[in-house]
């Protein structure tokens, strides 16, 4: 179960007895990666408790998947040190598991993808349809539908969102969409958002 900041609440079973964990890191793809990490640790000694103070202490690295709650604007999800076929799609699926009349996913390029640059993007421009995830490109048509270009662009169009609403901001890091993200925080008088960024 993900609460309000995507952050996971899970009960963990094992050998060495069961335990509730709960993740400071956001997503639904850290479940898999803290089970991963109790595993080794627990296999190598860690103490269960040892083990569940350490996952709820774990903190993200700036600008992947940072939780905000803009003031009177929408909880914008924060994720463009980079991007592939997996992170996009984790992105996607958390963003469908927050609260919000409308949600917007500003997609940059997935870049060093070779031949399957066309078919990825595609693919996850339809989980994000699946999903009831409106999807605007950022320079790129490669999603298909929307696209917008140039940070002001980008600005005006999360600037649509409103406290009832989720977004999402992606792209590998050639897209710079930190640049978005600092510049719609100064727009929204987020300093938070513009210094994470």
């Amino acid at each position: 179960m993900l609460d309000g900041d995507l952050r996971a609440r899970f009960v963990m079973t094992t050998p060495w007895g069961d335990a509730e964990i709960h993740l400071e890191l956001h997503g639904v793809q850290q479940v898999p990666n803290a089970l991963a990490a109790a595993t080794a640790a627990l296999w190598c000694g860690v103490s269960l408790d040892g083990v569940v103070a350490a996952l709820a202490d774990v903190r993200g690295s700036p600008l992947r998947m940072e939780v905000h709650h803009v003031r009177d604007g929408p909880v914008l999800v924060v994720d463009c040190y980079n991007a592939n076929p997996a992170s996009v799609e984790a992105a996607l699926r958390s963003l469908a598991e927050l609260p919000g009349a409308h949600k917007l996913a500003l997609l940059g390029l997935m870049a060093e993808l070779g031949a399957e640059t066309e078919p990825e993007h595609r693919r996850l421009a339809l989980l994000a349809e699946e999903l009831g995830i409106e999807v605007v490109g950022y320079e790129t048509s490669l999603y298909g539908g929307a696209q917008v270009s140039g940070v002001d662009d980008a600005v005006a169009l999360l600037r649509t969102l409103g406290p009832a609403d989720a977004g999402l901001v992606k792209g590998s890091r050639v897209t710079r969409l930190e640049d978005v993200v600092r510049a719609y925080g100064a727009a929204e008088g987020a300093p938070s958002l513009a210094a994470d960024a």
